[in-house]
């Protein structure tokens, strides 16, 4: 039975759903995850794309994409410092992190409610991460659906999809138009990988590590905006963020979220002219629920050599 969905700029296919699936989903690595932060951890060190980011990010290419980066947590530093913040509800947030799991790979990650009325669940590559009051209005103050949200902004940041698409972007020669899809709405940028979890770190991976602290404190005001992500690493996020709540026993939890709060969400902060729609993105978590027989084909212990030793 065909599956034809459409997003602002594609249809999807039951082919489609099935290709992204054998790129994208983690069940066979991290579902033996024997904590939350064990599940980051294997996430991270059996998915390709990341370790290809990770490389670039530690090693000594892609200077100009670091340096765009610099520029642009110069810009957007006013953000951490002035945006105000329900400290009532920060028990409730770290609480969050804390079952998360995600400072096993970030250390410095937090979560914090911000007093903005829009509907927004935004983060940045270095574990900071942001919830604005009209989306904790929206869900009641639900526990489960902000855990939800918050895996999924966890997988972009902990995946350094901020980074990974940039280079893709250049890679494609049009990396000005990277840069030309930020618009006033919510911010996500690439920042260091927690050392914690890298020991063999370059001096210029510590370095980079340093100067998102950095700038964090000393950055020039600007407005907060929204970085785009690539269609694939929108699904990616969502399918990580699906199976955190599974493995975590709260079942298609992060659908329910995605239903109650995604569509709001995506008409108050869309995520670009690319992106796939809400509908299309829980239609394709609904097919890999419905068939459970694609976890066998994905080949996601073709790096089970590169997992920390037990």
């Amino acid at each position: 039975m065909a599956v034809a969905l459409t997003a602002a700029a594609k249809t999807y296919s039951e082919k489609d759903f099935r290709k992204i699936l054998s790129r994208c989903d983690v069940a066979d690595t991290v579902m033996h995850a024997p904590s939350a932060g064990a599940f980051w951890s294997l996430l991270q060190r059996t998915n390709s794309r990341y370790l290809d980011a990770y490389k670039s990010l530690s090693g000594d290419g892609d200077r100009d994409l670091k340096r765009d980066l610099e520029a642009l947590l110069q810009q957007c530093g006013a953000y951490f410092r002035n945006v105000p913040t329900r400290l009532d509800l920060e028990p409730m947030a770290d609480e969050v992190v804390q079952f998360s799991g995600l400072r096993a790979v970030n250390p410095v990650a937090i979560l914090s409610v911000t007093r903005e009325p829009d509907v927004a669940f935004f983060g940045y590559s270095n574990g900071y991460i942001f919830m604005t009051e009209g989306l904790y209005d929206l869900v009641n103050g639900n526990p489960i659906d902000i855990q939800s949200l918050f895996a999924c902004e966890a997988a972009h940041s902990a995946l350094q999809h901020v980074y990974a698409h940039a280079r893709w972007e250049k890679k494609r020669r049009n990396r000005a138009r990277f840069w030309s899809i930020l618009s006033t709405a919510a911010i996500t940028t690439a920042a260091a990988i927690a050392l914690d979890d890298c020991p063999d770190c370059s001096l210029d991976m510590m370095w980079l590590g340093a100067m998102i602290i950095t700038e964090i404190v000393n950055g020039t005001e600007q407005p907060r905006y929204l970085m785009q992500y690539t269609p694939e690493q929108i699904f990616e996020a969502d399918i990580v963020a699906y199976r955190f709540m599974e493995w975590a026993g709260y079942g298609d939890a992060y659908i329910r979220a995605l239903q109650r709060a995604g569509y709001a969400m995506d008409a108050e902060n869309p995520l670009g002219d690319e992106a796939p729609e809400v509908s299309t993105r829980i239609a394709l978590l609904r097919y890999m629920v419905t068939h459970p027989e694609l976890r066998r084909k994905v080949k996601a212990n073709k790096l089970a050599a590169r997992l920390p030793a037990a």
